[in-house]
């Protein structure tokens, strides 16, 4: 089980790669794709997993409680959801759907949701995401204090993108950007993960890239000051 991107650095995995080494030795593989779908272009059939899964909250900007799951289709009559269906929807995927009585609210406006990304394009929405990544980390890549963690080719990476700067309280200097300036990032640390701390930085379609600039703006003349 591996991601499809990561949610801290935006790194693209190669899905495809793994999977074929997976299915050659008999290993099956299950894809988190929450911050896949809606993100970047995503054939479930030309990666090769196994299992996809992916929410609707995320890049599909749908309500919560909603999601997608992909199961390759002979696998699907030995795998059971927590909540059991009917037995002769043994072969059927939508056995995982099934969950007693539930509100038609989020499936309307599921597709709703799905209508307007059809609408975007997701290789537009995609080159979009990239640009606006571009603008922010190439600015501030050029700062001897920072140091990025998001590979830059659009191969990849595309919208998420993280960096630190040295000598910082990330936590709260995310804080600060939010406080002064109305700046939306997330601080991280060991609390979350092995691994050096820092802040990820994800816009989103309706981001302007005046909003990015701000962004940008605001942690250079922290650098400047010294109060970051």
């Amino acid at each position: 089980m591996f991601q499809h991107l990561s949610w801290l650095t935006g790194h693209i995995l190669p899905v495809r790669e793994v999977c074929l080494i997976a299915r050659s030795r008999g290993i099956r593989t299950i894809v988190d794709g929450a911050h896949g779908l809606g993100h970047i272009p995503v054939d479930v059939r030309q990666l090769g997993c196994d299992y996809y899964g992916s929410s609707g909250h995320k890049w599909l900007m749908g309500p919560l409680g909603t999601g997608f799951l992909y199961v390759r289709r002979e696998l699907i009559p030995e795998l059971w959801p927590l909540m059991p269906s009917f037995e002769q929807m043994g072969r059927d995927i939508r056995k995982f759907e099934w969950v007693g009585g539930q509100s038609l609210a989020g499936q309307v406006a599921m597709a709703d949701a799905l209508t307007f990304q059809e609408r975007l394009g997701v290789d537009r929405k995609a080159a979009r995401l990239r640009y606006l990544k571009r603008r922010w980390a190439e600015r501030l890549a050029r700062h001897s204090r920072v140091r990025l963690f998001t590979d830059l080719n659009p191969t990849r990476s595309c919208g998420i993108g993280s960096f630190s700067i040295e000598g910082v309280e990330h936590a709260a200097f995310a804080e600060d950007l939010l406080m002064r300036h109305r700046v939306l990032v997330g601080g991280f640390g060991k609390a979350l993960y092995d691994g050096p701390p820092g802040i990820r930085v994800v816009p989103n379609v309706f981001t302007s890239a005046k909003e990015v600039d701000l962004f940008a703006g605001a942690v250079e003349a922290a650098l400047r000051t010294g109060t970051a």
